[in-house]
């Protein structure tokens, strides 16, 4: 069985279909769905540089339940352009640094607000007792959190293990996982134990998963 990957703004995406499906992006417009920034301006005033962690419900000014018409276009210090894409399941926002790679995505399940919030690269992370937890770090971090529980998403015949925390879900990053590895992570009948993933990365940090 193979565990092939969703790709979205270079961050590896483990999804149901992960098993034995995969889907392609398709571009969109990139400019009817976004706020200008002045008109914004009070929405986005950050708080303090510790709004810029991801939380079950935002991240900095971005939050679960927005309205994608409400989202500005860039926000100083934030993230500097918006892109408006689509999954097969999802319309996406990328969050860009100024050199226009994506920092954060979110996803809107065709309702026009953000129901989702995942992170890209590694600028922004997660407040653990531990420290930031980021894209990159060691999966076995992830296992280590105090309260961290496994899931099963299931999509009809196909599905993977998920680790939620604190509303947060996280992914592993499938480069570097062994063949035994990635057949553990499809079998619903128990996750794989914190012990096979030894070299293995955080892939997916989201609020939920991208489907």
């Amino acid at each position: 069985m193979n565990f092939t990957k969703f790709a979205a703004g270079g961050v590896l995406l483990l999804a149901a279909a992960s098993c034995g499906q995969s889907g392609h992006n398709s571009a969109a417009d990139t400019d009817s769905a976004f706020i200008d920034s002045a008109t914004a301006r009070e929405e986005a005033i950050l708080d303090s540089a510790a709004s810029l962690t991801l939380t079950a419900d935002s991240i900095g000014c971005i939050r679960i339940g927005m309205a994608v018409d409400r989202i500005p276009r860039t926000v100083a210090g934030f993230y500097a352009s918006t892109t408006l894409d689509s999954t097969p399941d999802a319309q996406t926002i990328s969050f860009n640094d100024p050199q226009g790679d994506p920092i954060f995505t979110a996803y809107d399940f065709m309702e026009g607000k953000v129901d989702v919030i995942a992170l890209n690269g590694t600028r922004y992370g997660v407040a653990t007792p531990e420290g930031e937890l980021r894209i990159g770090d060691e999966f076995p971090k992830v296992l280590a959190l105090p309260g961290v529980r496994s899931e099963w998403q299931g999509l009809d015949d196909n599905g993977v293990w998920w680790w939620t925390w604190k509303g947060l879900w996280f992914g592993p990053d499938e480069a570097g996982m062994s063949e035994s590895l990635s057949e553990k992570m499809c079998d619903p009948k128990r996750p794989p134990m914190a012990s096979d993933f030894s070299g293995v990365k955080t892939g997916y940090v989201g609020t939920g998963t991208p489907y």
